[in-house]
């Protein structure tokens, strides 16, 4: 599964909130908080529009969500820090640098302008800058900054977006690998790599003709320009178990058998997929000797950092080599820099007196920071080539050491392990379980993965209605009183009649028309500007009314029919809903109807149904306890049906 965003991602979010009905230019900053240690949650808001939280995960994403997101209750020093200095500003552009991963945002506050640099590549950072590029402050500590000018460091990738054709064709015949200069010199990764190679035949990986570099070069540039006039087709791509694999901003043909959820907006289909990723990160696992599932986290844990450790090893090696064999070149420019400090001239001024064939060179009180054969390397100006060179050398021979020690940890380990695996071969129940906001009132997903929320009494109902109603919803409601007001959640996706159904069912089920024990009735369906809590003048409506105007869309004779069941995998908790919405998503589960059993007796009976089929009493307590059903039981009285 995807774990962060490609610049391919990157470059159409930006396009999208600059150039689409959906754009954030303009947008005012509101209060900033943190999600966890590398995320923040900003909120925007727009005129006309709902509030909007610009979600920036470092490293891994950036993108709008209409959807609340939990914070910290403490927001952490840099969202307060943030708060202090860009709060109540207005963001003025975005833009991506140089089709990298690096985002910038230009924020106006009064007459002051500040930017906020989102590095979204690995050990990535948020930094915050003021006019002059300064660095202000930022959310990992970088040593030493003072003030200086925020640098980004040259690298040898080229920009896609404005490369001449005789460039691009001269630099695919000097690397001699498409596939790899596609990828990595140009940013593409490997699935737009491949998209762009489709439809190319029998070409040479090594040795291209410069017929078909014309033509890879006329499948990019087509594929750009697609994106860049926002002829956008954002997908959530499925495979054959249900699982989320991918999210694009546009058809890909290489995705073509496989199944995929359509969206209006990429940032909607950017949103549910990372919140899928999330919820399958918190996981709390119960079975009966949790050992096992210890030594297969402790092995893959050990054998990620023996792989950093091998990378670290060789890295400086190669570091110290390229010292030595630029020795002379490396000596003149420590003499020339510590010359020019002697002589108190500015670090500006010292770098254009230098003539150094090293790239993105930057002085840094005692170090020197520089690119040099492809490496970013760092020199002590106090200290002599020698000793730099060697500085490296130690460096390796402490991670050589290391790499002995993590060797004979994986052995102990899988040792552990497969005395394990001879004596205990239990069955694991996993809870994968994030609470979410919706669930302090009614509310089911529908086979379709549309959400559905209702309020439980007429304060849920004007709260749901001042909160969560938006432009694209559609509103369930009856004609008679003591009805939920019902809101289906479209956040741009496709969805069609059998959701319409089924948010009929429920809207009738958790109607007045359960307490009188009906077997169907009626509800209808009105589109979000149909709705308002403003009466004509003279008139008055009680708390939990609203008034509809405009044309009423029915849905007869309803069944009154639910189902409530156990959901094991994805988001593990007791669920109730529509008998279609449900039996999609749980093994286990009852249909309920109107009958003769109060709440608290009929959710303690399917309790114990529950316990004929969980035999861990542990497991069944704390997901599905009497207590937990009944907040899916419609008010009145209720009969089970054993399945």
């Amino acid at each position: 599964m995807k774990q962060e965003m490609t610049c391919i991602d990157l470059f159409s979010i930006i396009i999208e909130l600059n150039k689409s009905s959906n754009s954030i230019i303009g947008a005012k900053i509101l209060k900033i908080y943190s999600i966890d240690s590398n995320t923040i949650r900003v909120n925007l808001h727009l005129k006309n529009r709902n509030k909007l939280n610009l979600i920036i995960d470092c490293g891994h994403r950036f993108y709008v969500s209409n959807k609340f997101q939990n914070s910290n209750k403490i927001p952490n020093s840099f969202s307060m820090f943030l708060r202090k200095h860009i709060m109540n500003g207005y963001i003025q552009s975005l833009e991506q640098i140089n089709f990298d991963r690096i985002i910038k945002i230009c924020i106006k506050r009064k007459e002051e302008i500040k930017y906020l640099i989102l590095e979204m590549f690995s050990k990535g950072n948020i930094i915050l800058l003021n006019s002059n590029n300064n660095i202000i402050h930022s959310l990992k500590s970088i040593i030493d900054f003072n003030y200086d000018k925020y640098n980004i460091l040259s690298s040898q990738k080229e920009n896609p977006l404005n490369i001449k054709e005789q460039k691009f064709i001269k630099i695919l015949n000097e690397k001699k690998n498409i596939e790899f200069t596609l990828s990595e010199i140009f940013s593409f990764g490997k699935i737009y790599t491949k998209e762009i190679l489709y439809n190319i035949k029998n070409i040479d990986n090594e040795n291209p003709s410069i017929e078909d570099i014309k033509k890879i070069y006329s499948s990019m540039n087509e594929l750009l320009m697609n994106i860049k006039n926002n002829n956008l087709n954002p997908q959530i791509i499925i495979d054959n178990k249900g699982n989320y694999i991918d999210v694009i901003p546009i058809f890909l043909n290489i995705y073509k058998e496989y199944n995929s959820n359509k969206y209006i907006n990429f940032y909607d289909a950017l949103d549910t997929f990372f919140d899928k990723i999330n919820n399958n990160n918190k996981q709390k696992e119960y079975f009966i000797d949790n050992k096992e599932n210890v030594y297969e986290r402790r092995l893959k844990k050990q054998e990620y950092i023996l792989k950093k450790y091998e990378f670290e090893s060789k890295k400086n090696i190669l570091k110290a080599n390229i010292i030595y064999s630029n020795f002379i070149l490396i000596e003149n420019t420590i003499k020339n820099i510590n010359y020019f400090i002697s002589t108190k001239l500015n670090k500006e001024l010292i770098l254009k007196k230098i003539d150094t064939k090293l790239k993105s060179i930057t002085i840094n009180n005692t170090t020197i920071n520089f690119i040099l054969e492809g490496e970013y390397i760092s020199i002590n100006l106090l200290k002599n080539v020698n000793q730099n060179a060697n500085d490296y050398y130690n460096l390796s021979k402490k991670y050589t050491k290391k790499i002995i020690g993590a060797k004979d940890a994986i052995l102990n380990t899988k040792k552990l392990l497969q005395n394990k695996n001879k004596k205990i071969k239990n069955k694991k129940f996993i809870i994968n379980y994030k609470k979410c906001w919706y669930e302090k009132y009614r509310w089911f997903i529908s086979s379709e993965d549309i959400l559905i929320i209702g309020g439980r009494n007429s304060d849920d109902n004007d709260e749901i209605f001042k909160k969560y109603i938006e432009k694209r919803d559609i509103i369930f409601h009856t004609d008679t009183p003591g009805s939920p007001l019902v809101v289906l959640k479209s956040n741009g996706k496709i969805f069609t009649e059998k959701t319409f159904l089924e948010a009929s069912i429920f809207c009738v089920s958790y109607s007045n028309s359960w307490k009188q024990k009906l077997a169907s009735s009626d509800c209808y369906w009105i589109y979000s500007n149909q709705i308002s809590k403003t009466p004509e003048s003279g008139e008055y409506i009680k708390k939990g009314s609203f008034i509809i105007r405009g044309k009423k869309n029915y849905f007869n004779n309803i069944k009154l029919e639910l189902a409530i069941g156990i959901q094991i995998e994805d988001n593990t908790k007791v669920i109730g809903g529509p008998i279609d919405s449900i039996k999609n998503k749980c093994k286990i589960y009852y249909k309920i109807i109107p009958g003769k059993y109060n709440s608290n007796d009929i959710s303690k009976k399917i309790y114990k149904l529950f316990q004929n089929h969980i035999l861990d009493k542990k497991f069944l307590k704390e997901i599905a306890p009497p207590e937990k059903i009944s907040l899916f039981i419609p008010s009145g009285e209720t009969d089970v049906i054993e399945n």
